[in-house]
């Protein structure tokens, strides 16, 4: 992972910044906002988030979502897979394979404060698996679980998914390239909710073709505002796909795509409206 420290001018940059490389949504007490990638705030494969919210503060809960078209932003696309990280008063949302460089004007819908930090040990992992034990989810399928990469100082160039273990009543964090193994050292940044009309699971019919797919719901039909975080859900669809998961304004609905152009149809998702 790159230090700050290396970057002084561009720490300074995004310090004049403040408030102007992001786009805020309204949300509740402001935690939840689109941050847009500007040649001030981003370097090589990182982009640095400048919202006051998040200055500063190392303990906070982070995940993001990459989002296409924003209101009044452009389309960009981003096949790489994304993370966050904490450093010297910043956190940076990063792709995982340091190779692929962060594009100009890439949206990312950014959750903060909700959910918990998993650090993935010996103890809760086996192979690509690591397990969650919280009681808000523990023997609770119907839970709605939702993760983000969370880096310190392991990368994972896999994709990830959540899943229920029916046997040990427990949802797990997996790597949707099988032959990735979790490393201890790996944490991801997760929120537990209860379903409801603010969270659920999309599953797209079978039948569907291409790489998109409607989520058609009261609360985001016509809204292109809307605040969207997603997570592949491996319980209600039991495929495997390593595609980065996006979401995207179509005009008058919102829909999941992979920026890879792989097809969609079957593939299920754990969606939170913020």
């Amino acid at each position: 992972m790159k230090s700050l420290k290396n970057m002084p001018s561009l720490l300074s940059a995004v310090v004049l910044a403040l408030g102007v490389s992001t786009a805020a949504q309204a949300q509740t007490a402001q935690r939840s906002f689109v941050h847009r990638t500007t040649v001030a705030n981003k370097s090589g494969h990182i982009t640095f988030v400048s919202r006051p919210s998040v200055l500063n503060d190392p303990n906070a809960v982070i995940r993001v979502t990459h989002n296409w078209n924003p209101p009044g932003l452009p389309g960009v696309y981003l096949n790489c897979i994304v993370g966050v990280y904490y450093a010297s008063g910043f956190w940076g949302i990063f792709n995982q394979d340091t190779t692929c460089q962060m594009p100009l004007d890439a949206s990312f819908n950014v959750a903060v404060g909700e959910g918990f930090v998993h650090s993935v040990t010996a103890a809760n992992t086996i192979g690509h698996i690591t397990y969650i034990n919280n009681p808000l989810s523990n023997g609770n399928p119907n839970a709605i679980v939702t993760a983000t990469h969370h880096w310190k100082g392991t990368y994972n160039k896999s994709d990830i998914g959540v899943w229920y273990d029916s046997s040990r009543a427990k949802w797990a964090i997996f790597n949707e390239n099988t032959t990735v193994a979790m490393s201890s050292g790996m944490a991801f940044s997760v929120n537990i909710s209860t379903a409801s009309r603010f969270s659920f699971t999309a599953v797209v019919p079978s039948s569907t073709t291409g790489h998109t797919a409607v989520i058609d719901h009261p609360l985001l039909n016509g809204n292109p505002s809307a605040m969207i975080i997603i997570t592949k859900n491996w319980s209600a669809a039991a495929i495997y796909n390593n595609s980065p998961a996006s979401v995207y304004y179509d005009g008058t609905k919102w829909r999941v795509y992979f920026d890879d152009f792989k097809p969609i149809a079957g593939m299920a998702f754990n969606v939170e409206i913020l």
